[in-house]
């Protein structure tokens, strides 16, 4: 369904093949300015260099990281640690061990990136040697 702007409700013209008034069949042609057909005109040189410094900008950009997201990427895999945990606790007391869990929190262990906080620095420290120490206790001794 086409909807028109108003006062167009005229059909779309003839889409055939159009001929010159001169009767040549051509269509189109390229005006080369004076210049023989067989040279071919000079161009510019791309701007290579510019777009290449403005893509190093954008990823200088990109990689830049900002300390509150640092820091609550850090607070996110503390909370996930402490479930894991949790998670460890109740399949230990319902008499399962699934190694599946274990991994995973191997995993989790092993991505840890510093967030420059001293305090959350500390706390994390301390959550990540529970871990460490209720995986070795299973006989999983993580890295």
């Amino acid at each position: 369904m086409r909807i028109d702007a108003p006062g167009r409700n005229q059909p779309l013209s003839n889409t055939g093949t159009t001929r010159r008034a001169d009767g040549s069949g051509r269509a189109f042609s390229l005006d080369l300015g004076g210049q023989a057909p067989g040279r071919a005109a000079s161009t510019p040189a791309p701007a290579a260099a510019s777009t290449i410094g403005a893509l190093g900008a954008m990823l200088a950009l990109q990689e830049f990281e900002d300390p509150r997201e640092r820091r609550a990427r850090a607070v996110k895999r503390g909370h996930d640690l402490l479930d894991r945990l949790e998670g460890l606790k109740i399949a230990l007391l319902s008499g399962q061990l699934p190694e599946a869990e274990l991994d995973s929190l191997v995993t989790v262990l092993s991505s840890r990136l510093p967030t420059g906080d001293d305090k959350l620095e500390s706390v994390l420290d301390d959550i990540d040697l529970r871990a460490r120490v209720e995986l070795a206790k299973l006989g999983r001794f993580p890295a």
